[in-house]
């Protein structure tokens, strides 16, 4: 028994240690991605790369919906490369800030260099018929790439977030549900609270032979107690018989000394 609560201890503490360091690194991740967004469009960076969970269908098949892309950011516009055309899907996708604040990643058609240095990108969608495109005269969500130009986004570079350089789907819905913080949360408590239970568990079972033994204390205690009325109690019986013989007695000495003086 006590090997076993031992091994159930050790086992206890070794996951508190493990979800202890995780939830360490979980912690220290939020608070770094934090400080870093605030000076990234209010998205968090880790070094030169961040992590995007893909929210809509544009840039199907290339990017599933859900499917997480690793942006890394741009020191150097130069090195990023337009498509040949609208249907060779072969420039370099980029994930920037549109004119209305949102997050979107698309791929570079056009690049323009001003006077002054700067680049300019127009990008576009490769799913031409999802669902963030207008509806067409038949009522049908396309983009027309043979008016891409009102479709296209146009993407100063300083509002470029990045190059996706990697996908992942099963790290997208990992991520989804990490990024939230209620199971940072779930993920400290649950652990912790089994580690808590298994403690209280130990404890009662420690604290058993001791509640065990002082209620046999008890009962023989009051198993003496008894004794002692019953010894108490033929004490008096005892006692009222010997003053009965006694009273006995000493009427019959009466008697017998008025039946001499007579």
């Amino acid at each position: 028994m006590a090997e076993a609560r031992s091994k159930r201890k050790l086992i206890g503490n070794i996951l508190a240690w493990i979800t202890g360091s995780l939830v360490v690194v979980l912690v220290a991740l939020q608070i770094y991605g934090q400080i870093t967004k605030r000076s990234n469009y209010g998205v968090p960076r880790y070094g030169k790369y961040q992590v995007f969970v893909v929210l809509t269908d544009s840039m199907e098949p290339s990017y599933r919906v859900d499917e997480a892309l690793f942006v890394e950011q741009v020191k150097d516009f130069s090195t990023l490369k337009a498509s040949e055309s609208l249907y060779s899907q072969d420039g370099d996708a980029i994930t920037f800030i549109n004119q209305y604040g949102m997050i979107v990643t698309h791929r570079i058609i056009e690049i323009e260099l001003d006077a002054n240095g700067e680049y300019t990108f127009y990008a576009f969608g490769d799913n031409f018929y999802a669902e963030t495109c207008s509806e067409n005269s038949e009522g049908v969500k396309y983009c027309d790439p043979d008016d891409w130009t009102r479709h296209r986004d146009v993407v100063h570079q300083s509002k470029v977030l990045g190059k996706v350089v990697g996908q992942n789907f099963v790290f997208g819905k990992m991520y989804k549900v990490m990024s939230q913080t209620y199971f940072v949360l779930l993920f400290a408590i649950i652990p912790l609270f089994f580690v808590f239970f298994s403690s209280i568990v130990d404890l009662f079972k420690e604290l058993k032979p001791e509640r065990e033994a002082r209620i046999a204390e008890e009962e023989a205690h009051d198993a003496l107690l008894v004794e002692i009325e019953k010894a108490k109690e033929a004490e008096k019986l005892k006692l009222y018989i010997e003053m009965e013989k006694q009273k006995m007695l000493e009427d019959l000495k009466e008697e017998s000394d008025g039946d001499n003086n007579e």
